[in-house]
């Protein structure tokens, strides 16, 4: 009888673990739509993604739609621009980093849809998982 109750324990535990323990993922990406994809699959804290990300013309709107069924996510949208070939390295920094460029930073969470007017330009993003999170934001130029 107390193998057997082994059994089912060890059997229990087992499917606690399993159910408990999946697997974490967190993806900055430009989708083959051109659209900016951030994908959070039980993405836990701290966990950090960027990419490159679009452009915007003269009277074009940034959409963001976001899908999240939990958690919070920080995105910063960065106004990048490297047309100045002989600057300094300073300069360089300073236009990557986007310090003297547009920046948007937002805390997303929950699913709703936002649109933002930005200079026109190229932009990169970047996100930060702030507390554990599941789903999806998506970051179009329309």
């Amino acid at each position: 009888m107390n193998k057997k109750r082994l059994v089912i324990l060890l059997m229990a535990l087992l499917v606690l673990c399993l159910s408990g323990c999946k697997k974490s993922n967190f993806g900055v990406r430009v989708n083959e739509d051109m659209n900016v994809e951030i994908n959070a699959e039980n993405a836990s804290n701290d966990m950090f993604g960027a990419t490159s990300g679009f452009e915007v013309a003269e009277g074009q709107k940034v959409y963001i739609e976001s899908a999240l069924t939990k958690g919070e996510i920080s995105v910063r949208i960065n106004a990048v621009s490297l047309t100045d070939i002989d600057a300094k390295p300073e300069e360089l920094l300073e236009a990557v980093t986007g310090t003297d460029n547009t920046v948007l930073d937002l805390k997303i969470n929950g699913i709703e849809t936002s649109e933002y007017e930005l200079e026109p330009g190229t932009y990169s993003v970047s996100a930060n998982v702030l507390t554990k999170a599941d789903g999806k934001v998506i970051i179009t130029v329309r």
